[in-house]
């Protein structure tokens, strides 16, 4: 399998002859191509990296992040009031949005309680599925939440 020969002083060389798809190549740069390796991956467009991954048939888990208030997943969120004025030279805003949560509940907040009290947390991603409603696509996913699934639409992720 290997063939050895005596060198000067005891040193020997080591000649690979099994076949010609092993590569021999030294520690350090083996470490030096995988933090490049790594560096490349961290800078690269997110977008085009999923992309390639998924043309070429490698499956990775999707992660997302489900805004949570009160340990209650938040399934979308409206405007219902977006006033903004100026008293005494100084601007100011009243605006306030109503939160709908996964158990059907919702809730009437300001704006800076909803940033304030906002929660992300990291689930895995089951499926997603495309409609089409009033000439416009419609991305749903379908999330794993401690056990239970969830379906929210891609828009009110992340």
């Amino acid at each position: 399998m290997f063939e050895e020969k005596e060198l000067v002083k005891g040193k020997k060389e080591v000649k690979n002859t099994i076949d010609e798809e092993q590569v021999t190549i030294s520690k350090s740069r083996l470490d030096a191509f995988e933090e490049k390796m790594a560096m490349l991956e961290e800078v690269a467009d997110k977008g085009r990296l999923a992309n390639y991954q998924s043309k070429q048939g490698i499956n990775k888990t999707k992660i997302v992040k489900l805004s949570t208030i009160d340990n209650k997943i938040i399934t979308s969120w409206k405007s219902i009031k977006d006033e903004v004025f100026k008293i005494n030279g100084v601007w100011r805003e009243d605006q306030q949005i109503e939160v709908f949560y996964s158990d059907g509940t919702s809730e009437k907040i300001t704006l800076s309680d909803f940033t304030r009290r906002t929660v992300k947390i990291k689930c895995e991603v089951k499926s997603s599925t495309n409609s089409v409603e009033n000439n416009k696509t419609v991305t749903m996913l379908n999330v794993d939440f401690q056990g239970s699934d969830i379906t929210i639409d891609v828009n009110f992720v992340n």
